[in-house]
């Protein structure tokens, strides 16, 4: 059975008269291909990265702003627990005893 499809396959390709339906687009393909041809591109000419400012070294060290972290973290602790503690309320006054 596949063989016989093979073989109509073949056939039909053959018989065909017309072959505008398998290069449609290949003139246009060639023309674009002779166009890129024709590009005659230095590559040592072309400038892929401009400099806006030379690099400058800091002047200190970027050090992790320790007061800061101190701070956010007792405001932050103070809230999570102030939160635990009207929660942990709630629920006892919630639950029957």
């Amino acid at each position: 059975m596949r063989l016989l499809s093979t073989n109509r396959t073949v056939e039909s390709l053959r018989n065909r008269t017309d072959e505008d339906l398998f290069l449609k687009k290949l003139a246009q393909w060639r023309e674009e291909a002779a166009q890129l041809k024709q590009l005659n591109l230095d590559i040592g000419r072309v400038r892929l990265v401009t400099v806006d400012q030379v690099a400058i070294e800091p002047t200190k060290a970027e050090k992790p702003r320790k007061a800061l972290i101190l701070a956010l973290g007792l405001v932050l602790g103070g809230m999570l627990g102030l939160f635990v503690a009207l929660v942990r309320g709630m629920l006892r006054r919630l639950t029957p005893r």
